[in-house]
């Protein structure tokens, strides 16, 4: 007797009779020893309302932990989150792009949000847009982050500006520095620890802060020989930072060493986009679990470092995730919404996403018999019984097996 193999992640062949096994919107988990099996799979969480903000799209968020609040930017719109969900528009951020958010270390935060149309600054809730005569012309800037309490402003030729301490906006025209190890230009910049890594297209320098009184920022001397193709796709995961490389494969870094996450389906999709600047990460923690999950023009996928398997993420009615910009707060791992602009939190108790279909799919490898026929003897399955809704009219009620 064939067994059929149960998969425990996706990963499709580059043709379908290589097999197209996959788990969508559900993953699998190791048990200990005194489980029924090593490995089960469970599905994932659904989503459950936090905030209305309703302001689409959902641009960026981040935490602020000494302020107990979130910011969350939405369409144009700057918003405060407290605990209880409540947002409070704070101030404009013009455009529909993804933002960047940066905060240093102020008595009174400053927070900088890095979109197309420039950079806004915020303090004591009160968002403007950052003038300085001090910041070049005749580059582009392309990212932006807080280095021990020094803001960075990255520009596309490799030049990065920084602030005097913990004063955002006051600029020396002179504090400079070139990432100029490699003349393949600058990406995109992030904190990593004690250091600051500058992406460019090929390579990636790190920097670090040593207090020299001229200029406080000096290269290390070693070169991370890769460089990145989407800077939105450079997210903390797993006590390291992620990025996509420039030939189109999924890394994270360890110390400065880069190991190779995605598998051969993901590095197919990205090879797929016409754009793949437009791929974009998100990371949070669950019972466990550390995932991250690369998102495309048209496919969401998830990896959790604890298996080491990838799955999908769907909406329903869509071939994408909706929900974007993780962040963990109050005991809740808050996310964006792409469809809404709501915010929504991971809720294990529900099995609906934002009060909607929430379907999970389990697509088994290609059995291969061949020449011999297939017999099915019998189909053994483990299923709770008991959990459908009680009022007839709510979604889930009286639910059948298929």
């Amino acid at each position: 007797m064939t067994a059929i193999q149960t998969p425990f992640g996706s990963a499709a062949g580059k043709y379908n009779f290589l097999g197209t096994a996959r788990l969508t919107n559900c993953h699998s988990e190791i048990r200990e020893d005194n489980g029924k099996a090593r490995y089960v799979i469970v599905p994932s969480d659904g989503s459950t309302s936090f905030s209305s903000v309703t302001d689409t799209p959902c641009r960026a968020t981040t935490f602020l932990n000494d302020l107990a609040t979130a910011r969350s930017v939405h369409s144009g719109s700057v918003f405060k989150i407290n605990s209880a969900g409540t947002a409070t528009r704070l101030g404009s951020v013009p455009g529909q792009d993804k933002a960047r958010i940066a905060r240093n270390q102020k008595t009174t935060p400053q927070i900088l949000y890095h979109v197309s149309t420039g950079v806004y600054i915020e303090e004591s809730e009160v968002v403007s847009k950052l003038l300085s005569d001090n910041l070049p012309t005749d580059a582009a800037l392309v990212d932006i982050e807080v280095f021990d309490g020094y803001a960075v402003y990255l520009y596309d030729d490799g030049r990065f500006f920084i602030s005097s301490l913990n004063e955002a906006a006051t600029i020396d025209a002179l504090d400079f520095a070139t990432a100029e190890s490699s003349p393949d230009g600058a990406v995109a910049c992030k904190v990593i620890g004690p250091y600051l890594l500058i992406f460019g297209t090929e390579t990636t320098e790190p920097w670090k802060n040593t207090g020299a009184p001229d200029f406080p920022l000096e290269p290390m001397p070693t070169i991370i020989p890769k460089g990145c193709l989407g800077r939105w796709t450079i997210v903390p995961f797993d006590n390291g930072l992620t990025f996509l490389d420039h030939n189109g494969i999924f890394q994270k870094l360890v110390g400065f060493q880069p190991q190779r996450i995605s598998n051969h389906e993901v590095e197919r999709l990205v090879q797929s986009e016409s754009d793949p600047s437009v791929i974009e990460a998100q990371s949070w923690s669950r019972a466990g679990h550390e995932f991250i999950e690369l998102k495309g023009t048209d496919w969401s996928k998830v990896y959790d470092a604890n298996t080491q398997q990838w799955h999908d993420r769907e909406s329903y009615g869509q071939t994408t995730w909706r929900h974007n910009n993780a962040f963990t707060a109050w005991n809740k791992v808050i996310k964006g919404d792409k469809l809404t602009g709501n915010l929504y939190y991971d809720d294990e108790t529900v099995h609906t996403e934002a009060g909607g279909l929430q379907v999970t799919k389990i697509r088994f490898p290609t059995l291969n018999i061949f020449p011999n026929g297939g017999i099915f003897d019998a189909l053994h399955l483990d299923y709770m019984t008991g959990q459908g809704a009680t009022l007839p009219t709510a979604q889930g009620y009286d639910p059948l097996l298929m």
